[in-house]
């Protein structure tokens, strides 16, 4: 059949340049009063942590470690822990900057009481629905040019590119799968401080351009 059937083409996931967040964050704050909490928390965190969508959306209260300021993924909710075949079995710790833990504390005074950071508004036992955060997207005006997934691009050209980081500690933020046995073992280090102290510089990269399109 593959002399019969054309190759299934790979697509990308939309996302904005680098050279685009300016205009992006502007887009975001003027449509920030439109959106309700949980919506404007959610595109916020998206873009501080650029984990995958259904990962924070599906997000229980019980990850999450206010106090310490930690946030611990289990494995069996990761990408690569649904796998029905050798399913990686390890949970991805979320380095969150100052700024993602003060939204949270914000969340918790509203959807604290429940199973979820983000329940559904009308099943509070479910989750938000994935289509929420791109809705909110579209009404910004990036319908066709940003997705969720595409916060993750976002990050890693921008860290490597503006802020020049490298590569293996932006791919272990973004709990990429590792191509051969030996970089998986010695992964096992997770970077942890250095991704700490890359995780507050985009935070606070994101801050100084709000900052200057203001002025």
């Amino acid at each position: 059949m593959r002399d019969i059937l054309a190759p299934r083409e790979e697509g990308h996931f939309a996302a904005i340049e680098s050279d685009d967040l300016p205009t992006f964050l502007r887009a975001l704050y003027a449509n920030e009063a439109c959106m309700g909490l949980p919506t404007r928390v959610g595109m916020r965190l998206m873009l501080l942590l650029f984990i995958r969508t259904s990962e924070l959306i599906e997000t229980p209260w019980s990850e999450i470690d206010l106090e310490r300021g930690e946030w611990v993924i289990p494995w069996r909710r990761m990408k690569r822990g649904r796998r029905r075949i050798k399913p990686n079995k390890t949970d991805h710790y979320v380095c969150m900057p100052r700024q993602a833990c003060e939204l949270l504390r914000e969340l918790y005074r509203l959807t604290g009481g429940g199973t979820y950071l983000f329940p559904n508004q009308r099943d509070p036992d479910r989750p938000m629905s994935n289509n929420t955060l791109l809705k909110a997207i579209e009404r910004m005006g990036y319908k066709g040019d940003m997705t969720g997934h595409g916060f993750r691009s976002l990050a890693m050209s921008t860290l490597k590119e503006k802020l020049h980081y490298r590569h293996e500690v932006v791919d272990r933020q973004l709990a990429h799968a590792q191509r051969d046995k030996l970089e998986t073992a010695y992964d096992r280090a997770k970077y942890i401080e250095e991704r700490r102290a890359m995780m507050q510089r985009w935070a606070d990269y994101i801050d100084e351009i709000a900052i200057q399109r203001v002025s």
